[in-house]
């Protein structure tokens, strides 16, 4: 009957649908693939494709970029009953293996502390040309220019049981590092994290309740090991990358300058432990780390030095000292 009105269509994965792990949109194109690896399938999505997952009602995941392509893995047994239905997408036993986004690419995780989400977020945000992330081993390559951000807000210091106040890197802040040629994210042993910048790397840290609290670092590369936090997630959703990362250690190699309030230090070898607030500094074979104090006529040089960044503290215990100045 032509004046019958047509029955609407069945909308799979609504907003509040619980089988929903993740949320993708894009205004182009899109391509599958069902003979990719075995039959678990790939997509291709072109034109400002923007996937999201709300992995627990405080945490929200989300990954951009002008293309981005999905490739899925079988699994011989899934933890949950795999859903049924006729979404195509959704049938079988398999799960998300990679994720590999160009143009424009982010990646980014919050944490807020409440479902109210007045307050600001925990967040972890990675930027490039280029990310293609291993959702199943929980690590990325970044290709190209591109940014870091790790910020711990000020009600975020009690539950990572760190002082509110604390050196560089340390504490409730901001920390965004940007470099020239890539990263590499690698999931260690529980719940830690281990990157790896190279290329021309800088960073800025801003405390969080201190405006006046700011410190800068260059070097030609810069490994950051960080750990994720205890809130709890949805185990069958993607993007597992922890929105409440927080740097336990810092370490830059190869023409490296920090800049802190205090004091500026030129070195070959940064180790600093944002847990102890020690930093170790170590000059290239023949040559000195040299440290300038606030107010001190000359630096202080030494072919090696340890340094207490706690600003309570704020001393450095020298080796083979050469020059004179205040420590």
């Amino acid at each position: 009957d032509m004046d019958s009105r047509i029955p609407l269509p069945r909308v799979v994965g609504r907003p509040g649908d619980p089988r929903v792990t993740m949320r993708t949109t894009w205004n182009t194109s899109l391509h599958y693939d069902s003979f990719f690896a075995d039959g678990a399938g790939a997509m291709d999505l072109v034109g400002n494709v923007d996937s999201v997952v709300d992995r627990s009602e405080v945490q929200r995941s989300s990954l951009q970029g002008d293309s981005v392509r999905l490739e899925f893995v079988r699994i011989e047994q899934l933890a949950q009953e795999a859903p049924t239905g006729d979404d195509p997408f959704a049938a079988g036993s398999r799960a998300l293996h990679r994720l590999i986004a160009r143009g424009h690419a982010r990646l980014e995780s919050r944490t807020w502390e409440s479902q109210a989400r007045k307050k600001l977020p925990r967040v972890f945000y990675v930027g490039a040309e280029h990310i293609t992330w291993n959702d199943l081993d929980t690590e990325a390559i970044i290709i190209g220019d591109g940014d870091i951000v790790i910020r711990e807000p000020a009600w975020a210091a009690g539950k990572s049981g760190k002082p509110e106040s604390g050196g560089p890197f340390s504490g409730p802040g901001t920390s965004r590092f940007v470099w020239s040629e890539r990263l590499d994210l690698l999931h260690e042993a529980d719940d830690r994290f281990h990157m790896t910048m190279v290329g021309d790397v800088e960073g800025l840290w801003k405390s969080a309740s201190r405006d006046h609290d700011i410190a800068t670092i260059t070097a030609d590369q810069v490994a950051v090991l960080t750990r994720r936090g205890e809130t709890e997630v949805r185990t069958d959703a993607p993007l597992q990358l922890g929105g409440d990362m927080e740097v336990d250690r810092l370490r830059a190699m190869g023409r490296v300058y920090l800049s802190t309030p205090t004091r500026r230090v030129d070195c070959h070898q940064l180790d600093y432990n944002t847990r102890t607030n020690i930093a170790e500094l170590i000059a290239r074979a023949g040559r000195t780390v040299s440290v300038i104090t606030e107010g001190a006529p000359m630096p202080v040089q030494a072919t090696r030095m340890s340094w207490n960044m706690d600003p309570a503290i704020d001393t450095i215990t020298l080796e083979k000292p050469r020059g004179s100045g205040a420590p």
